[in-house]
C-alpha cells in the first residue's frame, strides 16, 4: 500500500526544534577559531568546550529525529534507510534515543510540553534558545523564570521566526551603500571625536547587550578606530539593526533621526564581525564590532 506523503512530513514544531539545534551547531563550529584567537592561552580548553557542545548538539539532533521516526511517526518510515543514514543496523535504532526524548516530542506535538524532557533532549541549547518552538513551550519557559530573548528578530510569539537572526538579514543594508544626503549633512555637523562615537554606541547598545556575558569598548590610540566587543547575547545583525541610521520617510537630514547613530555606514558584515565607518568632518572613523561565544 502506498504511504501517505503527508504522514511522512516532519511536523513544524519538530522542524523548529531541529533548526535551533542546527543553527547553534553552525555558530559553535564557526566560532572555534575566533574564540581560540581571542584567548590564546586557553586555546585547548576553548576547543574542547566547543567540541563537546557540538557533540551534544549532534546527538540531540540525531536522537530527536530517530525517536520521532521510530517511536512516534505513523506509519513508520523505511527503517533500513533510517539506520543506514546513521551507520547502524535497524535493531540499533532504539539505542539512539531515550524515553525523555519521546516524551518531549509527544508533549510538543500534543501542545503539552514537558520542559524537563525538552531540556534533556536538547543538550547544547540554552533555555532562551527554546523560545519560539511553540507558543505553549514559550508560556512554560516564562513561568519557569526564563527571560524571553529581546530584539525584533527574536520575538518568540511569532513562532516561525528562527532562534537567532541570520546574516542575510543585514545583506540588504550592505547593498544600500552610502546614506546619501544624510552623510553630507552629518559630515559637516559631527565632531571629529572617536570617543564621542564610542559613547553614543554604548548608550545605544546598553539595553540590547544587557544579557551578554561581557562587553568591552575602547578607542585605538590612533583615534581613528573604535572597537566594541561582547560575548553571547545579541547577534551582529541585531546590533546593526539597532545602530544603523533609520529615517522616517519624507524627513530632512537635519531633522532628528528616527533611530540609530547617524553618520554610520556599514562596510562589511559577517556572522560575528562587522566593520563600519563614521563620518565626521573630513575624517572617517572606523568602527569594528565583534561578537564572541558566551563565556
Amino acid at each position: 500500500m502506498a504511504e501517505n506523503p503527508e504522514s511522512q512530513a516532519l511536523p513544524e514544531v519538530i522542524q523548529r526544534l531541529i533548526a535551533r539545534l542546527q543553527y547553534r551547531s553552525k555558530v559553535t563550529a564557526e566560532n572555534v577559531i575566533t574564540a581560540s584567537a581571542f584567548r590564546p592561552n586557553d586555546q585547548g580548553v576553548l576547543a574542547l568546550k566547543a567540541a563537546q557542545r557540538l557533540v551534544d548538539l549532534g546527538q540531540s539532533t540525531r536522537a530527536i529525529l530517530t525517536a520521532y521516526a521510530h517511536a512516534v511517526q505513523t506509519p513508520r518510515p523505511n527503517l533500513t534507510v533510517l539506520a543506514t543514514a546513521q551507520e547502524v543496523s535497524p535493531s540499533g535504532l532504539r539505542r539512539r534515543y531515550d524515553e525523555a526524548t519521546v516524551e518531549a516530542i509527544r508533549g510538543l506535538l500534543e501542545a503539552r510540553p514537558n520542559l524537563e524532557a525538552v531540556r534533556k533532549s536538547t543538550r547544547g541549547l540554552d533555555d532562551r534558545e527554546l523560545f519560539g518552538v511553540s507558543r505553549e513551550l514559550d508560556e512554560i519557559l516564562l513561568e519557569a523564570g526564563v527571560d524571553r530573548p529581546t530584539g525584533s528578530l527574536e520575538e518568540s510569539i511569532a513562532i516561525d521566526i528562527p532562534a537567532a537572526p541570520f546574516l542575510g538579514d543585514v545583506e540588504a543594508l550592505v547593498a544600500q551603500g552610502p546614506v546619501g544626503e544624510d552623510e553630507g549633512y552629518w559630515r559637516d555637523h559631527l565632531q571629529n571625536d572617536a570617543t564621542m562615537l564610542l559613547g553614543r554606541l554604548v548608550a545605544t547598545l546598553r539595553g540590547l547587550l544587557s544579557s551578554s556575558s561581557w562587553t568591552d569598548g575602547w578607542v585605538d590610540p590612533s583615534q581613528s578606530v573604535v572597537k566594541y566587543e561582547w560575548a553571547g547575547g545579541a547577534h551582529i545583525s541585531q546590533v546593526l539593526a539597532s545602530i544603523l541610521p533609520q529615517r522616517a520617510p519624507g524627513t530632512k537630514p537635519s531633522e532628528h533621526p528616527e533611530s540609530g547613530i547617524f553618520g554610520l555606514r556599514l562596510v562589511e558584515a559577517r556572522e560575528n564581525h562587522a566593520e563600519l565607518v563614521w563620518f565626521a568632518n573630513d575624517h572617517e572613523i572606523k568602527l569594528i564590532l565583534r561578537r564572541y561565544p558566551a563565556s
